[in-house]
């Protein structure tokens, strides 16, 4: 999945406060997890994908518990 924030949306935040991201997913059977990486100010990106720097933020692991769940990165 892939997401698009609207510059607009932001721009009145200082880049040094930290933006906080929840998502609610269905914990299934079977492992795998999610990640989110983003656009960072950071000048020592973990990788580059074009012209952006972009940062990985911990991996969420699917626990198997068969029910709906949020997590906030």
């Amino acid at each position: 999945m892939h997401c698009n924030v609207d510059d607009s949306f932001l721009s009145n935040i200082p880049k040094d406060i930290p933006i906080d991201i929840t998502v609610e997913y269905f914990d299934a059977k079977g492992g795998g997890y999610l990640g989110i990486a983003y656009d960072s100010y950071n000048p020592q990106p973990e990788y580059y994908y074009g012209n952006k720097v972009y940062r990985a933020a911990e991996p969420l692991y699917l626990e198997g518990t068969e029910t709906w769940r949020t997590h906030t990165w």
